[in-house]
């Protein structure tokens, strides 16, 4: 359902981003 399709896209975004936080605090912790 087009329910399902917006919420796994929705979730994968959020999933991405997180990911991408992660590693920027990662570069930050390793150049420190």
């Amino acid at each position: 359902s087009p329910k399902v399709l917006g919420f796994a896209s929705v979730a994968e975004i959020v999933g991405v981003a997180c990911v991408a936080i992660s590693v920027r605090i990662g570069l930050r912790k390793r150049l420190r």
